[in-house]
């Protein structure tokens, strides 16, 4: 069964949040490296806003990964990456 667009934005959120934390940033900190607001990090990893292109490009050069590993996101498991 596909998943719902809410259940996509969460997934995406935990993914986020766990990139950021395995990068040791804070919030705040992923949010200036990625020219980002804190709100919409924050929004992001709660799974309520779903990115466009510009800031999903802003969000991974914040966090210092290739494009293509937000792409492998596996939520069922909890883990990041294949």
């Amino acid at each position: 069964m596909a998943k719902t667009p809410s259940q996509v934005s969460r997934d995406f959120g935990r993914f986020v949040h766990a990139l950021r934390k395995a990068c040791q940033q804070t919030q705040k900190q992923l949010a200036e490296r990625a020219d980002l607001s804190a709100d919409t990090v924050l929004r992001l990893e709660h799974g309520t806003f779903s990115p466009s292109l510009h800031t999903l490009s802003k969000l991974v050069a914040g966090l210092r990964v290739e494009f293509s590993s937000c792409l492998r996101i596996q939520p069922a498991r909890g883990r990041v990456g294949p």
